[in-house]
């Protein structure tokens, strides 16, 4: 590639606090880096309870120039917060082109983002491209204006799914191309050790979303039905609570150890202790922790919610009907049973082929250099 640099802006970066912040934008960041230049901006506007040095920040991560802007705003008036995003952006990107010059393109993460920065790059006569890491939501009739606008004057907008991809060109008439998440290699490894019984592990933000009530629903049946397994829930949410008294309510609350918060390497370790990775969801715009358990070579129970169809198959796991409790456990039970032997080390070398960083970096790189 040609010198100079892409611009990537994300809504946050991953931090020794908030690990999982902005991580997704931050992997691309950096497969992308190994390409071409890369600085990375993250127009922070989370909640103040979200402790951060507020202002500009300016450091390195990963080799890579960060320039951190953090503002305490959290859920309120959309129309607000993307007035101080635009306020940001333009602050943030002047500071950048002092110490690094114009950039080459803009790189933005979700078009809530590139409302911030479309009209810069059109004044400036800078490229941008826009990825989609989750369904663009209805908000006003103008902002949804805004929205068409900004993605029909990208040179390019990418999402992480076939589902996505075909939801963004029904509602603004753009047609992306895919591009899967990354995986990455270095934590998620094919190791499994020894344990005792059955082991189920879910994990994710505990919300509605997220299908954990349809899973114990599920565990509740076959404990019911005589099976013995062990359930672990990774992750915290505004549902967590709920979750218990349901678990206590069915009377599997034994069978389930809630792990809290966790770190990817945390995930990693937890996935070499179990049998299967399931999750519920009832909507995944990609839904990352399935492919970190196919590339620790473990099979994974899925549904139908929108990402998953494109990468789990009766290779490496089964697919199952949203809000399905009757399939979730007949699958589950199916694992107990070793009613299908899956080849856990292909899954694992597979998963990484299909989602490695330098898969998507070449991928990526494909599109910037046809623009």
């Amino acid at each position: 590639m040609d010198n100079g640099y892409i611009l990537e802006v994300a809504w946050g970066i991953p931090t020794q606090d908030y690990p999982q912040n902005g991580i997704f934008q931050f992997d691309q960041a950096k497969a992308i880096s190994n390409h071409i230049q890369v600085i990375y901006l993250a127009l922070d506007l989370r909640s103040v309870r979200k402790w951060r040095k507020w202002g500009l920040n300016l450091y390195k991560k990963n080799k890579i120039p960060v320039y951190e802007y953090n503002v305490p705003y959290g859920p309120l008036w959309v129309s607000v917060k993307y007035y101080i995003q635009k306020y940001m952006f333009k602050r943030a990107v002047k500071k950048i082109i002092r110490d690094y010059g114009t950039p080459k393109c803009v790189h933005v993460h979700n078009v809530q983002q590139a409302l911030a920065v479309s009209d810069y790059c059109l004044e400036s006569d800078i490229p941008y491209l826009i990825t989609e890491h989750s369904t663009p939501c209805y908000e006003s009739k103008s902002i949804e204006c805004k929205k068409m606008y900004t993605y029909k004057n990208a040179n390019a907008v990418i999402t992480v799914s076939k589902r996505a991809a075909e939801d963004i060109k029904k509602s603004y008439g753009v047609i992306p191309y895919v591009i899967p998440n990354i995986v990455e290699s270095d934590v998620f490894v094919y190791n499994p050790q020894k344990h005792n019984g059955v082991v189920f592990v879910s994990a994710g933000n505990i919300v509605k979303g997220k299908g954990f009530d349809i899973l114990i629903d599920a565990l509740s049946r076959i404990v019911s039905a005589g099976y013995e397994c062990k359930l672990i829930i990774m992750g915290d949410g505004p549902e967590r609570q709920n979750i218990e008294d349901v678990a206590k309510n069915q009377g599997v609350f034994d069978c389930i150890e809630f792990k809290g918060e966790y770190t990817r390497k945390e995930f990693a370790q937890q996935l070499q202790l179990c049998d299967c990775f399931v999750l519920a969801s009832k909507s995944e715009t990609f839904g990352i922790v399935y492919i970190e358990a196919l590339a620790s070579g473990v099979p994974v129970i899925a549904t139908k919610c929108g990402g998953p169809e494109d990468f789990v198959d009766e290779t490496n796991g089964i697919l199952v009907d949203v809000d399905d409790v009757n399939q979730l456990a007949k699958a589950m039970i199916g694992v107990i049973e070793c009613d299908k032997k899956f080849n856990h080390k292909n899954i694992s070398e597979d998963s990484k082929k299909r989602f490695s960083a330098e898969t998507f970096a070449n991928a990526f790189c494909s599109i910037f250099n046809g623009m």
